[in-house]
């Protein structure tokens, strides 16, 4: 009983006992097999825990009891009492503790006590898998591997799947795109992982006694880099001729950046990983790329005037171009063919005084705003193209065609000539809305004195202010200036040596320029009325011997006068109206030492702040006065001067002294507020609008209206306006039911009056993942920071730096148990973090303090 009751605790291997009857009935030593009578062999290894097979013999007449060994024969235990009765028989017989090695059975025929021949069976622990491959996430190009850790194995064997898990290969070389190594290895190395390799799947085919499978681990490929954050804005566009043009635009935060031209405003963003190819050249329809590059302008031809373009800049970044397909602020943009407008009168009256190094040149104005000097070697002229504006340099480079004047003026003194050569110059009148000159210029020619000729003096600089009059360095001259003004001199003579005896270069004054007495020109030139000239004069004589003296030159100081600044300036302006009215009271003369003085008045405006486009008109004797050519939408600044001048010269020139006292009056926009800035971004649940106004008037409310196309509006609310002012006003609104998306946003601002105007619009991107109640804490963080939601949703999560750059990422089988994302080995700065969950990603600005 006791024998038995072991053997039932060992019983685990299932044999079949088959017996066939015994032809002759004999009762002798029969043979014992497995699973087959004749064939089978009389040893057999198997796993521990597996099924032993079947046990075979010829079976004759009586009862047979079949028997085991645990100890190799020593001793034996009796498997079941009898089998008998038919001559195939299944029984269960005994197995064995997992701590033996070796079982030995043999089959007993209790009538004659008569035995089998002895079969043994080995026994091996089988192979176990005791830690499974990991999922891993490597960036592109970058190298991983997986491990599986197993007992009792003899080899190993990994396989890939490319299609999710549906059927996997073994891998039996190194390929490439990844390079494969340690294949038959429990450790499978990948190097050069490329983007087609995400999710792929691994396995490893575990091999000992047995065969087992590890579980599949998913390689997820992530890129080196992702689309740029920031899109490139502000967009303009600049007319050269009348079929081309130049394009604009601030660079967003991508490594380039390709440009699209169409006559609608409809764009089909590229496609990540290709590279447009671009023609500057306009084909006159359809979408086409004329720009790839890292520049920030492009210059495009085939255009039509009275055309209506559209632009639109993508940026990108990566070798395999992934692009930032939004819009931002002036992109895309609409523009066309500026028409030009050119002066009708040329510049007339060509006059030149040249000296050994230079050339005065003089014209009369034509009817331009401004005008162009061009000098050359040759009586060739480039004409100027429109739409540029050239920069103007009066030293002469020595050759070829340069620009020597751009300004509003009716001279220039040309310098850097050479002695005794003739030079060319072209005058061209131009408009300056658009850079649009006049064909047909003006032309002369001056040849230049030799070198140490026609002694003479160059006025270089005048302190105080500027000087007027006709001067002309060769011949007696007089200029004025005002009271306290300096002036700096210099001449073309040069020491020299005249019979052994040094003649230095010497100046002098007289009291009338014809006198035989002088002094030698050694005080300040101011406040008062006299003659100067230069001249080579021996050493130590003070009377008559001078040598080549140059022209005289009278200066003449005026009166200084103290005004005051106008005042009760006022301007009317409706809105739309391409004119304001200015309305002031005059200037008067406070202090007029010396007399001979009157004031004028100027109205001065522009579109910069800085006045640096000013445009000057002389309102003297008036108290008002309409500006006229303005452009609605466009904000203008202006000023009123009063000015002190100096009428009756003998050179019949006006010129200006002392002070120049104006008002600004206020502010004179063609727009009832200045905005200075309108922005909209998405804050979790709700999209925020806020601007700024720097001046209001007339300001009732302004309603803020959103739409998904830029063309379909709808008012969603309104913020009330403070009706005029002068300070700077923040607003803001709360859009509380956002759109998913990309949507817009735009004010109306509306008059007390009911006249309203549009602002806008921007745009925001917004992602529906709400419901999983994403939040990103702390914020600023030291060490780390946690991703938690309220769903169980899976989220991968990505950590970038401002460049775009991934710095780490996870994986999160439920968001509702918080992600640490730890900053300790990042450097201080402003991170983002993007948590994708079911296809759609949402964004977190992040501070690393």
């Amino acid at each position: 009983m006791k024998k038995r009751n072991i053997f039932k605790q060992l019983a685990v291997v299932v044999l079949t006992l088959v017996l066939t009857g015994f032809a002759n009935n004999s009762f002798a030593q029969f043979p014992l097999r497995f699973d087959n009578v004749n064939t089978g062999p009389t040893s057999k290894t198997i796993c521990q825990g597996f099924s032993a097979g079947t046990l075979c013999f010829n079976k004759g007449s009586g009862t047979y009891y079949i028997e085991y060994s645990l100890n190799n024969g020593a001793t034996w235990n009796t498997g079941r009492q009898t089998w008998s009765g038919t001559n195939n028989i299944t029984g269960d017989i005994p197995t064995w503790n997992p701590s033996y090695v070796t079982m030995l059975f043999r089959i007993k025929h209790n009538n004659t006590s008569t035995y089998s021949t002895t079969v043994t069976l080995y026994f091996q622990v089988p192979a176990s898998i005791t830690a499974q491959p990991n999922s891993t996430s490597v960036v592109e190009g970058g190298n991983t591997s997986f491990s599986v850790s197993a007992t009792n194995a003899t080899s190993y064997q990994w396989q890939v799947s490319t299609n999710g898990g549906s059927s996997y290969t073994n891998i039996t070389s190194a390929g490439s795109n990844p390079t494969y190594s340690g294949w038959t290895t429990p450790t499978l190395s990948l190097t050069g992982v490329a983007a087609s390799n995400n999710n792929y799947k691994y396995q490893c085919i575990v091999n000992g006694c047995n065969t087992v499978t590890s579980n599949p681990a998913t390689l997820t490929v992530t890129l080196s880099c992702i689309a740029p954050i920031t899109q490139a804005s502000n967009i303009s566009f600049s007319t050269i001729n009348t079929t081309s043009g130049t394009l604009q635009w601030n660079n967003g935060s991508g490594t380039g950046r390709v440009v699209y031209i169409n006559t609608t405003n409809s764009f089909t963003a590229p496609a990540n990983g290709t590279t447009p190819t671009a023609n500057t050249t306009y084909s006159g329809s359809n979408q086409q790329c004329v720009y790839i590059g890292t520049g920030n302008s492009v210059t495009v031809t085939g255009l039509t005037e009275g055309t209506i373009y559209y632009a639109r800049v993508y940026e990108y970044d990566c070798t395999g171009k992934l692009y930032n397909t939004s819009i931002a602020t002036s992109n895309p943009i609409s523009f066309s063919i500026f028409v030009c407008e050119y002066p009708t009168a040329q510049a007339t009256s060509f006059t030149s005084t040249p000296y050994a190094n230079g050339a005065i040149i003089n014209w009369v104005r034509g009817n331009g705003d401004k005008r162009l000097v061009f000098v050359n070697t040759t009586n060739s002229f480039t004409m100027p193209s429109d739409g540029v504006n050239y920069t103007a340099n009066s030293t002469y480079s020595g050759s070829g065609q340069q620009c020597v004047y751009n300004g509003v003026g009716n001279s220039v003194d040309v310098k850097g000539l050479n002695p005794s050569t003739t030079y060319y110059f072209a005058v061209y009148e131009f408009t300056a809305a658009g850079f649009c000159y006049l064909a047909n210029p003006l032309t002369g020619s001056a040849t230049t004195k030799a070198s140490g000729s026609n002694p003479r003096f160059i006025i270089t600089n005048i302190g105080g202010a500027s000087y007027s009059g006709a001067f002309n360095g060769n011949v007696n001259s007089t200029i004025y200036l005002c009271n306290n003004a300096g002036v700096q001199l210099y001449t073309n003579l040069t020491d020299t040596v005249i019979g052994g005896v040094n003649y230095p270069v010497r100046w002098q004054t007289s009291p009338d320029g014809v006198s035989n007495w002088f002094t030698w020109a050694s005080q300040p030139l101011t406040n008062t009325d006299r003659y100067i000239r230069a001249c080579r004069s021996r050493l130590g004589s003070h009377s008559t011997d001078i040598y080549n003296p140059t022209p005289w030159l009278h200066i003449v100081h005026s009166p200084h006068a103290t005004i005051e600044a106008p005042t009760n300036c006022t301007y009317t302006y409706k809105d739309g109206d391409t004119y304001f009215t200015v309305s002031w009271t005059p200037s008067t003369t406070v202090d007029n030492t010396g007399g001979g003085l009157t004031i004028k008045h100027f109205i001065c405006y522009a579109t910069q702040p800085d006045y640096s486009d000013a445009i000057w008109i002389d309102v003297t004797g008036l108290t008002t006065y309409t500006v006229t050519g303005i452009t609605p939408g466009v904000t203008y600044y202006w000023k009123l001067y009063a000015q002190t001048y100096n009428v009756g010269t003998n050179n019949g020139g006006d010129w200006f002294c002392g002070a120049q006292p104006y008002t600004t009056c206020s502010l004179a926009s063609t727009l009832p507020i200045d905005l200075i800035s309108l922005n909209a971004h998405f804050d979790g649940n709700k999209v925020i609008v806020s601007w700024t106004s720097a001046t209001e008037m007339n300001n009732m409310n302004f309603v803020v209206e959103r739409s998904i196309n830029t063309v379909d509006w709808q008012a969603i609310g309104s913020v009330n306006g403070f009706g005029n002012s002068n300070n700077l006003i923040e607003y803001s609104f709360e859009d509380n039911n956002p759109i998913n998306g990309i949507s817009y946003y735009r004010l109306k601002q509306v008059d007390f009056n009911g006249e309203y105007t549009y602002y806008g619009p921007v745009f925001v991107t917004c992602y529906n993942i709400e419901s999983d109640g994403l939040s990103v804490y702390p914020n600023p963080a030291s060490e780390s920071v946690f991703v938690s939601g309220v769903s169980n949703s899976k989220a991968e999560i990505v950590l970038y730096n401002v460049y775009g750059n991934v710095m780490a990422t996870y994986a999160s089988n439920d968001v509702s148990v918080p992600t640490a994302i730890s900053l300790a080995e990042f450097e201080r700065g402003v991170y983002f973090v993007a948590v994708k969950i079911n296809e759609k990603s949402k964004f977190f600005k992040i501070v690393r303090n």
